[in-house]
Parts: structure tokens; C-alpha cells; sequence
């Protein structure tokens, strides 16, 4: 009695998973990711190195995140540029003692599947992100793609470089908060 029963649910389950692979479900979610976010140049380890040798202030960090990117006990915060910064390292957290409050991520490792098809989920393909070359939310969401292990490159004494906006040329060597606040004081002066 307890055979045939548990032949009968093993057909079911054989039954039900057949029938979900014929589904092609997950090559329209494929799709439509890949004309929303459209495609990259994936960038190998070897590039990353080339932008950023570890020297100085600029190291390596590889870290367990087989439990959850959570156990790392990084909290992060957008950095002038946009760029990632740990804002807080956890205690009991797995980088604990291995980074640093106010470090800037420069790189991190992503894992993308690679060979979807409508049979196949694909095969784990990993590379590297720039963190100056995605937003914010794209570097952190990267970041939380990795299963086993992340890397990052990250910078103790990193300094963004200053945009357009803050050059000198458009106030006169003059910081533009300080300018802008003694032009208005100036037309409220001539009001008066």
C-alpha cells in the first residue's frame, strides 16, 4: 500500500515538472530584463586590476557570503560620486576588522547566469562591476548577486574627483554655495 502511494506522488511530481518545462516563461523574463537594463562589456579580473593596482590605499578584499550578503555586516551609504562607502561595519559581521568606515568601493564581483534557455536555468558566470560606471543602486544590487564569495576593491583614502559643476570657472575660484549665497545677499541688499 505505502508503495503505490509513493510511486503515485512521485509520478505527480515527474508529471508537474514536466509540464513547467514546457513553460517558457523565464526566456520572456530574460528578454525583457535584457532590453530594460540592455548589456555591458563584462569586465574580467585582470581589467579591474589594471584600474585599480593594490597599492597605497587601494587593496583586495575577498569575503564568505555563502550564508547571506546580511552576514557581511556592511552597511552602505552613496558617496559624493555616486560610488558606494561603508557607512557602518557590524559587529559579529564577517568584514569586521577586514574594512573600514568611510573605505569607497571601487569594484565588486557579480555572478549573471549565462546560457538561459526555455530547458536549461543557465550556468553561473561571473565578473566585475566599476562602481564608476553604474549608479548606486546598480553596484548595490550587484553586489547581492554573489552566492559564496564577494570581492571588492575598495580605497581607504579616495577622493572624488570634482565634476563640471564645482570647477572654478563658473565663480570664479570661489566655492558655488559660498558664491551663491553672497550674490543673494547682495540683491537683497540692493532691494533695500
Amino acid at each position: 500500500m505505502l508503495r503505490s502511494s509513493t510511486q503515485s506522488i512521485s509520478q505527480k511530481v515527474q508529471s508537474s515538472r514536466s509540464k513547467s518545462q514546457k513553460t517558457p516563461a523565464r526566456n520572456n523574463i530574460r528578454t525583457i530584463r535584457s532590453q530594460k537594463h540592455g548589456t555591458r562589456a563584462k569586465l574580467q579580473e585582470q581589467d579591474i586590476d589594471k584600474r585599480y593596482p593594490q597599492q597605497g590605499s587601494v587593496y583586495k578584499l575577498e569575503l564568505d557570503c555563502s550564508q547571506s550578503n546580511i552576514a557581511l555586516g556592511l552597511l552602505l551609504k552613496p558617496g559624493e560620486d555616486g560610488r558606494p562607502v561603508i557607512k557602518t561595519v557590524r559587529p559579529g559581521g564577517k568584514a569586521l576588522g577586514k574594512c573600514q568606515v568611510g573605505d569607497v568601493i571601487l569594484a565588486t564581483t557579480y555572478v549573471g547566469l549565462r546560457g538561459i534557455s526555455k530547458d536549461s536555468w543557465g550556468a553561473p558566470d561571473r565578473g566585475w562591476v566599476d562602481t564608476a560606471e553604474v549608479s548606486y543602486d546598480d553596484a548595490n544590487a550587484a553586489m547581492t548577486t554573489n552566492s559564496n564569495t564577494i570581492t571588492l576593491i575598495l580605497d581607504r583614502a579616495y577622493q572624488p574627483k570634482k565634476s563640471a559643476s564645482s570647477s572654478s570657472s563658473g565663480s570664479g575660484g570661489v566655492d558655488p554655495k559660498a558664491w551663491a549665497k553672497e550674490m543673494a545677499a547682495k540683491l537683497r541688499a540692493g532691494q533695500k
